[in-house]
Parts: C-alpha cells; sequence; structure tokens
C-alpha cells in the first residue's frame, strides 16, 4: 500500500529554493566572472529552479523528489568547473550524469503516475497485478525523455558546433576510445545504455522503496 502523498510544507520548499538559488547562483556567478559558455547551463537551472516553486503542486513533487531533482541539475552544472573530463577507465563523467538522471526522472515518473492511479481505490489492485507493466511503462517514458535531451544534444552538436554546456558539442560529449564520426556515435550509444540502467533502478526503487512501503511519506 502507498503512503501518503505529503507535499512539501511552504517553509521547506522555500527553504530549499534559497538553498538551491544560492548554489546555482555561486555558479553562475562564476561562469560570467571567466566567460566561461557554462552561464547558459546555469542560467537554464535558475529557471527551472523557479518553475519547479511555481509548479510543485501541479508535479505533486514532495521534498525528496526536488531534492533529487536538483541534485540532478546539480551534478550536470558542476560541468561549470570542468567536471567533464573526469574519466574512469571506459566511464567518464557523462555517464555519471546521465545514470543519475534517469534515476530522477523515473522516480518523478512514477511518482506522478501512482498518485493518479491511487486517488481511485478501486484502481489499486489493478496497480498491484499489473505492476510490472508500469513500471516497464514508466521505464519507457523516462527513456523517451532522455533521448529528447540526446536530440537537444545532437541539435546543438549539429548547428551550434563546439563549445560547453547542453547546447554545444564539447567535453563530455564523445568517446575517448573513438575519434570523428565513430567518437559521437559511441558517445551516444553508451548515454543510452548508461540511461536504460538508470531508469530500471528509479522505476524499481520508488516502487519497492515507495509504494511498497506504507511509512515513507516524504
Amino acid at each position: 500500500m502507498i503512503g501518503k502523498h505529503k507535499l512539501m510544507k511552504p517553509w521547506e520548499k522555500w527553504s530549499l529554493f534559497a538553498i538551491f538559488f544560492l548554489i546555482y547562483f555561486v555558479f553562475w556567478s562564476y561562469s560570467f566572472m571567466t566567460g566561461s559558455q557554462w552561464i547558459i547551463d546555469n542560467s537554464i537551472a535558475l529557471f527551472t529552479l523557479i518553475l519547479l516553486i511555481l509548479f510543485s503542486n501541479v508535479l505533486k513533487l514532495k521534498k525528496t523528489g526536488f531534492i533529487l531533482l536538483n541534485l540532478a541539475l546539480l551534478t550536470h552544472n558542476l560541468g561549470t568547473f570542468g567536471y567533464y573530463s573526469l574519466t574512469w577507465k571506459f566511464l567518464a563523467y557523462d555517464n555519471l550524469v546521465h545514470f543519475i538522471s534517469l534515476i530522477v526522472i523515473a522516480y518523478i515518473t512514477f511518482n506522478i503516475v501512482s498518485i493518479r492511479f491511487y486517488k481511485v481505490p478501486n484502481n489499486r489492485d489493478i496497480f498491484e497485478e499489473n505492476k510490472y507493466l508500469f513500471i516497464i511503462l514508466v521505464m519507457c517514458a523516462a527513456i523517451s525523455l532522455s533521448v529528447l535531451l540526446e536530440l537537444v544534444e545532437f541539435g546543438g552538436y549539429y548547428y551550434l558546433g563546439e563549445g560547453e554546456g547542453l547546447l554545444l558539442a564539447g567535453v563530455g560529449d564523445s568517446d575517448p576510445m573513438n575519434n570523428g564520426i565513430r567518437d559521437q556515435y559511441g558517445d551516444t550509444m553508451s548515454d543510452l545504455i548508461v540511461n536504460i540502467f538508470g531508469a530500471f533502478i528509479g522505476a524499481f526503487g520508488y516502487y519497492y522503496f515507495r509504494i511498497r512501503n506504507p511509512y515513507l511519506t516524504h
């Protein structure tokens, strides 16, 4: 049985907003002072944070979901300080960002689906009888959203050229094992593979730790 879906209290919402706004503003200021192209991504993070606050009730965001979304944004924006150049043998920091992001996307997607479904008591049995179908559908939805991000990256690579951040092709957008076209192809494939694992963990994690545990309500 799923626990009660308690939304954030006003003081929790605005306290978290202030913390993450300060962090993103520091990133933005650093990019501005150094002339870094990451100022675009930092600006997007600030704008996204404002949208999350304005539509937190619509998205049914609880404290955990709000923090996870911002941690995913924060992980990406650490590229401001050169984190995307980090690699661990065949794994790159870019893979870590995709993995974390898909866990969060699947978590938030499942949160919205479960709340909508459990509003009608008769639907609970249907949900339990088809739980693995719901998990797969949530995974597919999360992976589909990640494909949109890959298309954004491709659009930046094709139309805007080289640079730093989400909209430009630079460090983190290549496979160190290859070069040229194969380089970009290998990076996209590795991102999609990592996305699948992230979506799997996010969807199954939400089901077994949130829906199966009625005591987790935050």
